[in-house]
């Protein structure tokens, strides 16, 4: 999975009623995403896409550890290039969560109204 083809991925399943500058920044985060599974993760890159007319949840999964930092993406990385790509997806996203298990490595963001509890 390349960047370009998971941005094509996501404009093709996002047709909701989410504004447009909604889409484009879940669109970016998970270009970021996949790019950062491809520089540092394990093959293969997955991608996984729902959406309804309120909502789109993109979960990008990698067989590598992840990052080691447990609060990697909550401040920008201490560098002049790259290394922002969760950073971003957490600004930009209404909801981000990481998850690490025996599979590998998920991110999961959603664009769109985060329901109480979730």
């Amino acid at each position: 999975m390349l960047p370009s083809a998971a941005r094509r991925a996501v404009l093709d399943v996002a047709k909701t009623d989410l504004p447009a500058a909604e889409i484009d920044d879940l669109v970016l985060a998970v270009s970021e995403l996949v790019d950062n599974a491809l520089r540092h993760g394990r093959p293969p890159v997955g991608l996984k896409i729902w959406a309804d007319v309120d909502h789109v949840v993109v979960t990008v999964h990698d067989t590598g550890d992840g990052p080691g930092d447990p609060f990697a993406g909550l401040l920008p990385a201490d560098r002049h290039i790259g290394g922002r790509g969760l950073w971003i997806a957490h600004q930009i996203c209404s909801q981000v969560t990481l998850h690490r298990d025996e599979t590998g490595f998920t991110a999961r963001l959603t664009a769109g109204n985060v329901p109480p509890g979730r």
